[in-house]
C-alpha cells in the first residue's frame, strides 16, 4: 500500500492499526527475530513509521477503549499527555482495580532508527526487560499487549503495557511543596528505596542471571505512592522507565541500538563519563556506577532544589552542616567511577541508618 500525506488515508490506516490486537496477552518474553525488513518487506517500505501523530484526545480514548474493552479493561482519563516529546501517552485503566497504561507507538521509533530491526528491538525493549524482573522498588508489570497490522502481518504497531498505579512521580510531588524542596527525611526514604531497587538490577541472583544499569535515573522515573498505616503516612517510592537501560547477561552486553549510543541521553543527573563522547570507552563504562552517580545527584536536586555541581554542593552543606547527608551525596557522586559505593555498600551508610 502507498502511504501518502492525504489525511484521511492516514485517518484510515490509524482505525486499522488500532483494531487489530494480538490474539493473547505476552505473558512470558518473546524471543527476538532478527531480519524484519526481510519477512515484513512491505510494512517496512510503505507502513506508518515516519506519518503516524498522536491523534485527538476523543479519538484516542475511543480506540483505547477498542483496544483494551477486549480484555475487559476499562479505559478511564489521560494520566499525562507527553505527546510530541515521549513515545508513549499514559491513560488510566480499570480491571476491576485501577492501573496506569503506557500506549506505546512503533511509529515514534521508526523516527529515531535507521531500519526497521533496530526499532523492533527498541520497541519491545521495556516489556521484555520488565517482565523478566520482579521486586517490591520497581514498578510491577500487570500485562502487556501488543497490535499488529492486519495488511502485512507485522506484529509490532502499537502496544499496551499495563502497570501498577502509582500516586506520581518525583518531580510531581515536588511541585505539591511549597519551596519546592523536598525534606531530608523524605529524601532519606527514597534514596533508601531505589538504592534497594538498584541492588537488586545491580546484582545476580535466584531467577535473575542478569545484571541491569537503568542509565536513566531522573527525578521523572522514580514513582511514589502515599502509604497510611492508622495514623502515620509514609512513602514508597519506585524505579521505572527501563527502555534506556544496558543489560549483562554472562559476558553479554546487551545494549539499546548502536544509533543510539552515537547519542545518549543525557539529563541533568547523568554522570560526568556519558558525555565522554568515544563510543568505544563509553561501552566499558557502562556500568552500575553511572546509577549510584544519577541517585546522588537527584537527592541533592530534590533537597537543595537547585542542579548538582561540586561547587553547589559545597555551598549547601557548608552553609548547613549536615555532614551525614552531605557525606552520603559526596560517596555516590564521585568523578571517578571505582570512587563512588556501591548500592549495597551506600544502603550501610549511616545516613541511612538514621
Amino acid at each position: 500500500m502507498a502511504f501518502d500525506s492525504n489525511k484521511e488515508q492516514v485517518e484510515e490506516l490509524m482505525d486499522d492499526l488500532i483494531d487489530q490486537v494480538s490474539d493473547e496477552y505476552k505473558h512470558d518474553v518473546v524471543p527476538t527475530v532478527d531480519n524484519w525488513s526481510v519477512k515484513w518487506p512491505t510494512w517496512t517500505n510503505a507502513g506508518p513509521g515516519h506519518k503516524l501523530t498522536w491523534e485527538s484526545d476523543e479519538q484516542e480514548m475511543l480506540h483505547y477503549r477498542q483496544l483494551l474493552g477486549q480484555y475487559g479493561y476499562t479505559v478511564g482519563k489521560f494520566i499525562a499527555d507527553r505527546r510530541g516529546h515521549h513515545d508513549h501517552q499514559l491513560i488510566l485503566v480499570t480491571k476491576p482495580v485501577n492501573y496506569a497504561c503506557k500506549v506505546v507507538s512503533m511509529g515514534f521509533y521508526r523516527r529515531k532508527y535507521k531500519n526497521i530491526d533496530q526499532s523492533v528491538v527498541a520497541f519491545r525493549r521495556e516489556s521484555d526487560i520488565l517482565l523478566r524482573m520482579n521486586h517490591p522498588n520497581i514498578i510491577q508489570t500487570i500485562d502487556h499487549i501488543e497490535l499488529s497490522d492486519r495488511q502485512t502481518g507485522f506484529p509490532y504497531n502499537y502496544a499496551a503495557l499495563v502497570l501498577e498505579l502509582m500516586d506520581g512521580t518525583v518531580t510531581e510531588l515536588r511541585l505539591t511543596l511549597s519551596d519546592r524542596r523536598i525534606p531530608e527525611w523524605l529524601c532519606r526514604i527514597l534514596a533508601r528505596d531505589v538504592l534497594l531497587a538498584l541492588d537488586y538490577m545491580h546484582n545476580t541472583g535466584p531467577g535473575k542471571p542478569f545484571t541491569v544499569v537503568h542509565m536513566a535515573i531522573a527525578s521523572r522515573n522514580i514513582l511514589y505512592r502515599v502509604v497510611h498505616s492508622g495514623a502515620l503516612i509514609s512513602y514508597l517510592f519506585k524505579l521505572a522507565d527501563f527502555e534506556e537501560c544496558c543489560i549483562y547477561e554472562g559476558n553479554e552486553q546487551q545494549l539499546m541500538p548502536e544509533s543510539k549510543l552515537e547519542k545518549p541521553y543525557v539529563t541533568n543527573y547523568s554522570p560526568p563519563e556519558l558525555e565522554d563522547g568515544q563510543i568505544d570507552r563509553l561501552r566499558q563504562m557502562l556500568t552500575p556506577p553511572m546509577d549510584i552517580y544519577s541517585l546522588g545527584s537527584i537527592v541533592y536536586s530534590l533537597f537543595a532544589h537547585r542542579i548538582y555541581s561540586t561547587k553547589n554542593y559545597h555551598n549547601t552543606f557548608t552553609n548547613r552542616n549536615e555532614p551525614p547527608m552531605g557525606n552520603f551525596i559526596y560517596s555516590l557522586t564521585r568523578t571517578h567511577q571505582d570512587h563512588r559505593l556501591t548500592a549495597r555498600e551506600a544502603l550501610q551508610h549511616q545516613w541511612l541508618q538514621q
